[in-house]
């Protein structure tokens, strides 16, 4: 799931929703979701809150910086964050 104020498409190679809005997330917790935040359309407060809003053992969160191409992230507490290359941006 991208959150994004932009239009753009991201090559992740799995199905990917795009939300403009953080308020209209919904958790459906049978499902395992990837939660990726393009940092240039949210305040880091309005993406932090969020994260402390949904944090959930069946969420991840990602950060993209729309004018890169890589994203930052960690897919759990207990593990060190990396930096994910994204191949073919469109």
């Amino acid at each position: 799931m991208v959150f994004s104020k932009d239009e753009f498409e991201l090559n992740l190679n799995k199905k990917t929703t795009y939300i403009n809005e953080l308020g209209l997330f919904k958790n459906d917790k049978t499902l395992n979701i990837e939660v990726i935040f393009n940092v240039n359309s949210f305040t880091f407060k309005e993406i932090i809150h969020f994260m402390e809003l949904n944090k959930s053992s069946n969420i991840t969160f990602k950060n993209y910086v729309f004018s890169s191409d890589f994203m930052i992230g960690s897919n759990s507490s207990n593990d060190r964050g990396k930096v994910i290359l994204i191949e073919n941006l469109k």
